[in-house]
């Protein structure tokens, strides 16, 4: 420490000095606070910085700062690059500590908590020097001279032009390299010399001691039970309050880290909930950690866990102490669900919020979607399963529904069930049934969902999920050929995620970009799926796919296993991740006389790059079969996602979304009604996926997306052929349990009359993401299945 420094202090603390009664190990050279240890670089991300203070304790820092100033030479030289300026609440421990630092690797590494934290890489990796400077005596951004200096030390990256500050001892460097930081030999001996230092160990080791100050132990937690927790709303009375509460280990999460406990006895009142999540993240350092059975006494904060504008889960956090109470404790009873709020989502959320946390059973259900990538699945009660609901016996899929008025059933019947509590996921698809399951009342990602303890499925039997091999039928061309060869059949097609090996550096394309192998999975799948299952359309609108030479790749494979001979187009769009709407036709079936994409200022609004999000342009193809010309309208429009979720704090859900795709469908509309005045009787095809629903959702208006495509007012109408397939049907894509039509085909008047067929080949929404890796079936090649419809075009 500087000799006028130390007069300085004597003076402004001797009030300190007086009270305290200092043991001799504490502030052995007098100093009422000292820089004890520094530690600014480590083996991997710098997330354990620290400065350790070491003092007389009890001593306030009131009116002390901690300045890291610039020491490389150059311009910035002097500058004060960080100041953290100390309150009266900031008081060195009755250990003689007192700690700045990274909270999360101090407590990984160290066990330790700091008294203030910092953010990682607060201290730079090149020489610096920290000071502990009295506030008021700091004028500026940068070093002055006139500070008061309590205590300093520097750090040397070796640089021998490099100028320190305020005369600090100065350590380094280590060997070639900036020092880690560095630690006083003996704690609190400060002679102001390099000498009472020593250089820091780089790898996190023993050697480096970070100590917090102690801190008076906090009041004993307040004891409720479960119930009270949870109280009779969304949110707990007792948010960020210390509890202590006592119930059954029913679950842990796979992980092991969380588990949730419930009350055995409950309170009987059906609007609090009598379990709770607690999230451990890591147990107390000391006692066992408890299994499932055993009544254990928790220790823990109240906290409501809560992302955007889904509904919060109340939890309990930081858990401090967990005391097993008695071993082989029976289950709680479980609640059985039975009938579900079948229409309102508000009343589903009602329903499930007083069973959070709760076990509830679920016999002989009905699985209404297969397995996601995200191992979770849906299904319905039996007592749910009634017609004119949205379920369909025939197919066993539960749809989302008009139910007239702007008003939609969003199915809040449908029980999630995720995999977060097994070692893998439950692989199911529509039609098996569930016999029995035991579970855990979640929500997590927008949705109530259940955890499971225990489980019985019966599998259709005719369906092996592991191994489910559809091999080519390399004859389909000519057989289909051969029945309509005066008919036209035109597809739309969202592929998902065709992309090449390469990681463009200007695209978001990483997480897409495939291996050699993945790659190789997906075209064979895709041309098996265009083969045998959607039996070689002669055009088909392409959606997610790179680029053409990707594109093109996928035709050349139809086109070696079949006799068509497909090109095809593509161009490169707005959308950050680089995916393009396509086309594919078969020469040998139909000529191609354009392909262009849609450009103006209405498409830059609703597209470009400056839109609300950057989107893939529309594209027009014109064709000619057997003489007879159509114009097809490839599109790709704004996803869902970023609207709110269904089951949300907004209801009805805001759906953010929604005016960039009314703004997409219009300027689509623009063009067609172009194309009407030129000829009144044109035979236009718009399809796609349009990413919305053939009917209005809850204050929408009668302008959604779709009716604007149909037309409105006096404009010429387009036909949605979404409506010529059966009600049980209508879907293209399955979404947390609601199957739903994303994908349409819009036709002009002259092309309804010559309409023969409309289908949607099942060979992925159906069907468990599991098989996405299966590369001898086209089941799952997507997560949309295509639309395909047939024409009797006439010249």
């Amino acid at each position: 420490m500087n000799f006028h420094s130390k007069l300085i202090l004597n003076s402004v603390l001797s009030f300190v000095l007086f009270m305290v009664s200092m043991p001799e190990t504490l502030a052995q050279t007098g100093d009422p606070v000292l820089l004890n240890e520094v530690y600014a670089s480590h083996t991997g991300t710098d997330d354990t910085e620290y400065v350790e203070l070491y003092g007389i304790p009890g001593t306030s820092l009131e009116g002390i700062s901690l300045l890291v100033v610039e020491s490389d030479v150059g311009a910035s030289n002097g500058n004060i690059d960080r100041r953290m300026d100390f309150t009266a609440d900031d008081v060195i421990g009755s250990n003689g500590f007192y700690l700045i630092g990274n909270p999360v690797g101090l407590a990984s590494y160290y066990n330790v908590t700091p008294n203030i934290e910092i953010a990682a890489n607060y201290l730079e990796n090149s020489s610096l020097t920290v000071a502990l400077v009295e506030t008021v005596s700091i004028s500026g951004g940068v070093v002055s001279g006139s500070e008061i200096v309590l205590d300093s030390v520097a750090l040397n990256d070796g640089d021998e032009s490099d100028m320190f500050f305020f005369g600090a001892p100065v350590v380094g460097p280590d060997g070639p390299f900036f020092p880690a930081g560095a630690r006083r030999i003996a704690d609190g001996v400060d002679t102001d010399t390099a000498a009472d230092w020593l250089i820091s160990g780089f790898n996190l080791g023993p050697d480096n001691t970070p100590m917090g100050g102690d801190t008076p132990p906090p009041p004993p937690p307040t004891p409720m039970s479960i119930m009270q927790i949870q109280g009779s709303g969304q949110y707990s009375p007792y948010i960020d309050e210390r509890i202590e509460t006592t119930g059954v280990v029913t679950l842990y999460t796979a992980n092991g880290a969380n588990f949730w406990l419930q009350d055995p006895d409950g309170d009987g009142d059906a609007t609090t909930s009598d379990g709770v999540f607690v999230a451990g993240g890591g147990f107390p350092a000391s006692g066992s950690k408890p299994v499932v059975g055993d009544y254990v006494r928790v220790v823990a904060k109240v906290q409501e866990q809560q992302f955007g504008y889904a509904l919060p889960l109340t939890r309990l956090i930081s858990v401090e102490e967990i005391e097993v109470l008695s071993n082989n404790h029976l289950m709680p009873r479980a609640v059985e669900l039975s009938v579900l709020p079948s229409e309102s989502i508000e009343e589903g959320a009602v329903f499930w919020e007083p069973l959070e946390g709760m076990l509830v059973q679920v016999e002989d259900a009905i699985v209404v979607s297969p397995t996601s990538g995200f191992g979770e699945f849906a299904m319905i009660t039996k007592a749910n399963s009634k017609l004119r609901s949205g379920f369909y016996k025939s197919n066993s899929h539960l749809l989302i529904r008009s139910i007239g008025d702007q008003q939609v059933d969003y199915n809040p019947e449908r029980i999630l069930v995720d995999d977060g509590s097994l070692d893998s996921a439950v692989i199911t698809k529509p039609g098996d049934e569930m016999k029995s399951l035991l579970g855990v009342v979640d929500y997590t990602f927008g949705n109530y969902k259940l955890q499971p303890v225990s489980f019985f499925i019966e599998k259709e039997e005719d369906y092996d999920y592991e191994n489910e091999h559809r091999f080519a039928k390399r004859d389909h061309h000519n057989k289909w050929h051969g029945n309509y060869r005066n008919r036209l059949t035109v597809a739309t097609f969202n592929v998902e995620n065709l992309f090449d090996l390469i990681d463009d550096p200007i695209k978001d394309d990483e997480s897409s970009t495939p291996t050699a192998e993945e790659l190789e999975i997906k075209l064979g799948k895709l041309t098996l799926a265009i083969a045998d299952e959607m039996h070689l359309p002669d055009v088909i609108v392409i959606q997610e796919v790179e680029n053409t030479a990707i594109l093109q790749q996928l035709a050349d494979r139809i086109n070696s296993l079949t006799m068509s001979n497909y090109h095809v187009a593509s161009f490169e769009s707005s959308d950050e991740r680089g995916i393009e709407v396509g086309f594919m036709w078969d020469t040998n079936r139909v000529t191609n006389s354009d392909v262009y994409q849609m450009t103006g200022a209405d498409v830059e609004a609703a597209f470009g790059p400056e839109s609300a999000s950057p989107g893939r342009e529309p594209l027009v193809g014109v064709f000619s079969f057997n003489e007879a010309e159509f114009i097809l309208i490839g599109n790709h429009f704004k996803s869902k996602g970023g609207d709110d979720p269904l089951f949300g704090i907004n209801q009805p859900p805001v759906r953010i979304t929604e005016e960039q795709r009314k703004l997409q469908a219009q300027t689509v509309r623009n063009f067609v009604n172009q194309l009407f005045v030129a000829n009144p009787k044109a035979n236009v095809i718009v399809a796609g996926d349009l990413n919305d629903f053939q009917f209005a959702e809850p204050g929408e208006g009668d302008d959604h997306p779709i009716a604007i495509i149909e037309g409105l007012a006096e404009e010429v109408a387009l036909t949605n052929l979404i409506r010529e397939v059966k009600e049980s049907e209508r879907f293209t894509y399955i979404y947390d349990g609601n199957s739903q039509a994303l994908d349409h085909m819009l036709v002009s008047p002259s092309l309804l009359e010559q309409v023969k067929t409309v289908r949607i080949p099942r060979f992925n929404a159906n069907y468990p993401e599991i098989l996405g890796a299966d590369p001898t079936s086209a089941n799952r090649s997507s997560d949309h299945d295509p639309i395909v419809a047939t024409f009797k075009l006439k010249d």
